[in-house]
């Protein structure tokens, strides 16, 4: 529910009470350079709703914070959590294609993988 005017409308109709929620967390959140020579990717990918159109993107930056490349990919309807894996996929094909190496981020996500219990091989 969004509380819009119609939305509360029709719960006043129904003599329905309006609980709003507690607001959540906010929590700051602040980009960290790489240390000197490394690029740093940052990825992300949504979905609208919990199976939607989705879409993701990713930036590559220097220890400077220099932009060395960026994408955003608008995809098919699926969730949201494989919108974010096929940005990691991108981003990864992208290391590959400039042939940066050193991605620590592939090993531990290969681990996390296989440490998974709920995947059947």
């Amino acid at each position: 529910m969004k509380n819009s005017i119609s939305d509360l409308i029709i719960l006043k109709h129904f003599n329905i009470v309006n609980r709003i929620g507690r607001p959540l967390d906010i929590i700051k959140v602040q980009w960290k350079a790489p240390i000197s020579s490394w690029i740093k990717i940052n990825t992300d990918g949504a979905a609208n709703g919990s199976l939607g159109l989705a879409g993701c993107g990713g930036i590559f930056r220097t220890y400077m914070g220099f932009c060395n490349e960026c994408f955003c990919k608008s995809l098919e309807i699926m969730i949201a959590y494989e919108a974010e894996l096929l940005g990691v996929t991108i981003a990864f094909e992208f290391a590959q294609h400039y042939k940066w190496e050193g991605n620590q981020v592939a090993d531990r996500l290969v681990v996390h993988a296989i440490n998974l219990e709920d995947i059947v091989w």
